[in-house]
């Protein structure tokens, strides 16, 4: 829980009117609040109620479909709960799939959060600690090590290599006893 000072509590009442006004995006307004650096340092962990679950659910569901008559499909997904998890390597299993996990270190990560203005600053951090599940990855690249065009290019050489693509199916294997 974060606590505003008084005159943080005055800055929040001068930016709220640019905020409703979309003159301003959350992460200047958290900037400008100097609680941006204070939410950084403590994490910030998303929640998901009901509808979120059933959203992602269905999401994973109709990517399996997808693949089921033949689509070829390249899947951008933060795996933020186990159960999520649990349920791709369930509905993959069927499927060849090559699960890259794609790792920053948190300098990096927390520059780009930053750069991109867009971001409610400490996400990043908050995210890094619960979306890499062990077991998860047949390939991973580090992006603060490589280009994007280095990073495929590693990922379409694993893939021309006929490397196996296993480790959904372990998760799915595990998940089933």
């Amino acid at each position: 829980e974060v606590q505003l000072r008084p005159d943080q509590v005055a800055r929040l009442e001068a930016v709220w009117p640019w905020l409703l006004a979309d003159e301003v995006t959350p992460t200047a307004a958290l900037e400008i609040l100097g609680l941006a650096d204070q939410l950084a340092a403590t994490g910030v962990r998303t929640r998901f109620g009901v509808d979120a679950a059933k959203l992602i659910t269905g999401m994973h569901l109709a990517l399996a479909a997808l693949a089921s008559v033949g689509n070829r499909l390249l899947v951008d997904h933060v795996l933020m709960e186990r159960e999520w998890v649990t349920q791709c390597a369930r509905a993959f299993a069927p499927y060849e799939v090559l699960s890259v996990g794609v790792r920053c270190s948190l300098p990096v990560l927390a520059q780009r959060e930053r750069g991109r203005g867009d971001r409610l600053i400490g996400q990043a951090r908050a995210q890094d600690s619960v979306i890499h599940w062990d077991g998860l990855y047949d390939l991973e690249v580090h992006t603060d090590q490589c280009s994007a065009r280095e990073a495929a290019a590693v990922i379409a050489e694993h893939m021309q290599g006929g490397a196996p693509c296993s480790a959904l199916r372990g998760i799915a294997a595990e998940s089933s006893l």
